[in-house]
């Protein structure tokens, strides 16, 4: 894999509307509105009595990226640890790939190797806030459940 660097300017997220699986209790699916720099999230699963009540309704400008299941293990367990995190681009024969690092530095090791720009069937939906204290740095971060592929809308 080539050397990659730090994201430092936030892209335009794709404009879209979705829905993912809950799978944690009988309350509903999330369904997300994506607009270029904004992400909206109606999650009524968080209705739940053990839940944050208070992220039912979510909207905020945010960053979207998509994460495939192969990739969840390690940003889940970064993400549970509080690990700081690091969207970096680097280059490859088929063009530039967008991951995540723990680390800064083109040689700092990759727990997701390719995010996805656009949703996909069976992806999670990551969205976080890049800010100023470095460049590419995650703030805020939030993984969803997988994406319902027939609900996706563009």
């Amino acid at each position: 894999m080539s050397d990659h660097k730090l994201l430092v300017t936030p892209w335009s997220n794709t404009a879209c509307t979705f829905q993912t699986l809950n799978t944690e209790n009988k309350l509903g699916n999330s369904r997300y509105t994506i607009t270029k720099n904004q992400v909206q999230r109606y999650a009524p699963g968080n209705q739940a009595p053990d839940r944050d009540s208070s992220q039912v309704n979510n909207k905020g400008t945010r960053q979207m990226l998509y994460v495939s299941g192969a990739d969840l293990n390690a940003l889940t367990d970064a993400l549970n640890k509080q690990q700081t995190l690091y969207i970096v681009s680097y280059g490859s024969f088929s063009g530039t790939q967008i991951g995540v690092s723990k680390a800064q530095g083109s040689t700092a090791a990759l727990i997701v190797e390719r995010c996805s720009l656009r949703p996909q069937d069976g992806y999670h939906p990551f969205d976080f806030v890049m800010d100023d204290p470095g460049p590419g740095k995650v703030i805020g971060a939030h993984l969803g459940h997988a994406i319902i592929g027939n609900t996706i809308k563009y």
